[in-house]
């Protein structure tokens, strides 16, 4: 038989642990091969970098920031397209 690799990218280490094996089927028979088993320790969840974070709310703030100006455009154009905005007394 022909050496088949299984790669599994990105190993969840809780999730993924188990037992792993291949089949195959040839001449209408399904054949099983060897049975690996992968354990993993939890690995504890690492914190954010907090150099992260200021890009990323930089980022959020003009996009924020963006939204506004579109709104405000918007509705200028709007108002300048429909007269009868203009006929208010």
């Amino acid at each position: 038989m022909a050496k088949n690799t299984l790669i599994i990218n990105p190993f969840n280490k809780e999730k993924d642990s188990g037992a792993y094996s291949c089949a195959s089927l040839n001449n209408n028979m399904l054949y099983f091969g060897e049975v690996t088993r992968l354990h993993a320790k939890p690995v504890a969840k690492e914190a954010c970098d907090p150099r992260m974070w200021g890009p990323l709310a930089s980022g959020c703030g003009l996009l924020f920031l963006l939204l506004i100006v579109t709104i405000c455009y918007c509705n200028r154009i709007r108002t300048r397209r429909c007269p009868h905005h203009y006929k208010r007394q």
